[in-house]
């Protein structure tokens, strides 16, 4: 039985991939993804947030996508 992912703005694993996944969102980033030939662009940036939670947190991916489509606060 996998616990599920619970949102707690107090812990610091949850602070630290806000961070992460803020630089994602970034105009740089997002430059640097469209010059590497990444496209769509807004596909693969929600592909890779997805699968950063999943190493982060240790989780399959399937996984994750559940918890997300099942709790808006993530």
């Amino acid at each position: 039985m996998e616990f599920p992912l619970i949102y707690d703005q107090k812990n610091f694993k949850w602070n630290l991939l806000g961070d992460i996944l803020k630089i994602f969102d970034s105009r740089l980033t997002r430059q640097v993804f469209a010059r590497q030939g990444l496209k769509p662009l807004n596909k693969f940036v929600k592909i890779l947030k997805v699968v950063l939670i999943a190493i982060f947190f240790a989780r399959d991916v399937s996984f994750v996508l559940n918890e997300l489509e099942d709790q808006y606060e993530l």
